[in-house]
């Protein structure tokens, strides 16, 4: 099959916008509206950009990171004519081994945005153990997700007398990183491909009839 997508490959994003939302997707890659940002996402990014750059942070979190020797490992490979992209957060070259690092903060109710379970159903992993396999013909089975508790910082200002604290909308790491590890069998590397490859195919064919209707 010859695959026509709006990008020249398909990547993690892609793939999971269009299984959630069809509609984000041709917004998105289509019509290339702005991606969706919060102090979340921005400040995930701040974290992954100061990781792979080796710039200062608190020496006490960068114990607890695992470092594996290539940060931000860019991964091309194609299989049956789709060209595939991936960027894996950290990943060791020898081992063939991936890691990705999340950060978040817990809920009102204090639970965490990541347990077992929950890392166990993540399918960018899976997704990621699939590239590497491509391209390098076999990946380490076990992955590690370690996820950076953040937290809204307090602001403290003098008023009348009195100190007043706020929350404010600048995150800051709390120092606390849950490391998850979990296996990724051959059989489920094996159905991700059988579905990245429907996938695309189903946007082939939706973004070749969206441009006969433009």
């Amino acid at each position: 099959m010859i695959y026509n997508l709006p990008k020249p490959y398909l990547s993690y994003s892609q793939y999971t916008i269009w299984k959630s939302s069809k509609d984000s997707y041709r917004k998105r890659y289509y019509l290339k509206e702005a991606p969706f940002t919060s102090p979340e996402t921005l400040f995930g990014n701040k974290i992954g950009d100061m990781v792979e750059n080796e710039e200062h942070m608190d020496d006490d979190v960068v114990s607890q990171i695992i470092n594996y020797p290539c940060k931000e490992y860019k991964v091309e490979t194609e299989h049956e004519g789709l060209q595939l992209l991936g960027y894996i957060d950290q990943f060791d070259d020898k081992e063939l081994r991936i890691m990705e690092m999340k950060t978040g903060h817990k809920n009102k109710q204090g639970k965490s945005p990541w347990d077992r379970m929950k890392v166990r159903k993540h399918k960018q992993l899976v997704f990621y153990s699939m590239l590497v396999k491509l391209k390098h013909g076999t990946v380490h089975e076990e992955v590690i997700l370690q996820w950076l508790e953040t937290e809204f910082a307090q602001d403290s200002r003098e008023f009348d007398g009195h100190t007043l604290t706020t929350k404010s909308r600048n995150l800051k790491l709390t120092g606390n990183i849950e490391t998850f590890k979990r296996t990724i069998k051959d059989w489920e590397i094996d159905n991700m491909l059988e579905d990245v490859l429907l996938v695309a195919a189903e946007i082939t064919e939706d973004y070749e009839l969206w441009k006969t209707k433009k």
